[in-house]
């Protein structure tokens, strides 16, 4: 995947908790953490910090 892709996947909150398509996904689920080792969604957390909010 490069940058521009990567861009595109993480600021479109239609990808939100679609961990399987994730490039973040290390597959470190444990506990309640999301398979990138995080509690927070990175694609929620780009959105909110100013990328695509369209539905």
């Amino acid at each position: 995947m490069n940058v521009e892709e990567y861009c595109k996947f993480m600021f479109d909150n239609k990808n939100i908790k679609k961990c399987e398509e994730c490039p973040e996904n290390m597959q470190m689920q444990q506990d309640n953490r999301l398979p990138c080792g995080q509690y927070h969604c990175w694609v929620a957390l780009s959105c909110e910090q100013g990328g695509n909010n369209e539905a």
